[in-house]
């Protein structure tokens, strides 16, 4: 089956949903591709035993005069809140002692996606469709995907791409033919850290200090 639209976004994170934000309100349709079951990326939230545990971006921070102005209308929405303006440090005798830089870390008042749920627009997204390939035919960009519930192979055209994921991740089922060749080995060379996220419950009362920074 054949989808047509504007412009596809890959990846429903952060990004992803404020690019799409941005396109609607210059008039231009998209449609958001994102292989999870929900939205937010990085900013994830996961509800365990009664509490809940953000297991991607802990914060985010507000730095140039246009993401303080977004940050303030997110407050005043009630979508996101200030956590804290440094953390707790421990050293090496064991002391732990606040180190403020003064810096605000905002959070999303209800978990970290509670931000991203409020920009999605669920008639421009496909959750649960993962790419697999990646194509330009006949002036057009052609992306092929798999509804991962059904497993059913879908193709949506789109006269331009917006990627968001990984590049490691796109140079697996893009069509590399089409990029120049100092281009690919760039590209090629982009790598991530892996981290190890630890999700737990306390039987207890946590010995962290407030605001949890540590």
């Amino acid at each position: 089956m054949k989808k047509e639209s504007p412009i596809i976004i890959l990846g429903a994170g952060l990004t992803g949903l404020f690019a799409a934000q941005e396109l609607k309100k210059k008039g231009i349709p998209s449609l958001l591709i994102e292989k999870g079951r929900s939205v937010g990326g990085r900013m994830a939230t996961r509800r365990i035993q009664g509490g809940r545990a953000d297991h991607g971006a802990q914060f985010f921070t507000a730095r140039s005069d246009v993401m303080k102005s977004l940050v303030d209308s997110w407050m005043e929405e009630g979508t996101v809140n200030e956590w804290t303006k440094g953390f707790h440090q421990m050293d090496l005798g064991g002391q732990v002692h606040l180190e403020a830089d003064g810096y605000p870390r905002y959070v999303g008042s209800s978990g970290m996606n509670t931000l991203t749920k409020s920009l999605v627009d669920e008639n421009d997204i496909l959750l649960n469709h993962r790419a697999v390939h990646l194509d330009y035919q006949k002036q057009q960009w052609q992306l092929e995907v798999i509804n991962e519930q059904d497993s059913v192979t879908e193709t949506i055209q789109a006269a331009g791409i917006i990627s968001t994921i990984p590049i490691p991740q796109v140079l697996t089922w893009m069509n590399l033919e089409l990029l120049e060749s100092d281009i690919k080995i760039e590209l090629a060379n982009i790598t991530y850290d892996p981290c190890i996220c630890l999700m737990v419950t306390l039987r207890n009362d946590s010995r962290i200090p407030p605001k949890g920074g540590i």
